[in-house]
């Protein structure tokens, strides 16, 4: 097994699961790996968006002081509520698709390292993705209410 450090936790639970050699975990594990993977490309995008935004709203003044009297949009307040707006989205976002990508981190490490019986840990990491995949989390009596 090669290792790396600029491997994702996710890659590297991987090959340890598939240097285990069963088959069904490995099977598993690469449904869990697959949405990790997903988030992670999620994640970085965010973040990326994150950081240039906020660096846009720290030297915001600045933009909008030089761009005064050009008659240009730079200058206006609506322009910066627009990229405070747009950085926080990402930030939120970079949070939301972080969390989720800690969830799946945390489902590999559970096939990987568990001593729990196989349709045990198949049950528990099932009803896991199916909370990820859900996203908005409603109560049985809010379903209850939408189908009664």
């Amino acid at each position: 097994m090669t290792t790396s450090p600029n491997q994702t936790s996710a890659r590297y639970l991987l090959s340890v699961i598939e240097n285990h050699g069963d088959p069904a975990k490995t099977e598993m594990a690469f449904d869990v790996f697959i949405k990790a993977r997903s988030y992670v490309i999620l994640n970085k995008v965010s973040f990326l968006f994150s950081i240039a935004g906020s660096v846009l709203v720290i030297l915001w003044p600045v933009i909008a002081a030089m761009a005064k009297g050009t008659g240009s949009i730079l200058s206006d307040a609506i322009a910066q509520t627009a990229v405070t707006a747009f950085t926080g989205l990402a930030i939120y976002f970079y949070s939301h698709y972080k969390k989720k990508q800690m969830v799946t981190e945390t489902l590999l490490r559970l096939i990987a390292f568990s001593d729990t019986p196989l349709p045990e840990l198949s049950k528990t990491i099932v009803n896991e993705m199916q909370r990820i995949d859900i996203g908005i989390q409603l109560t049985r009596q809010q379903l209850d209410n939408k189908t009664g």
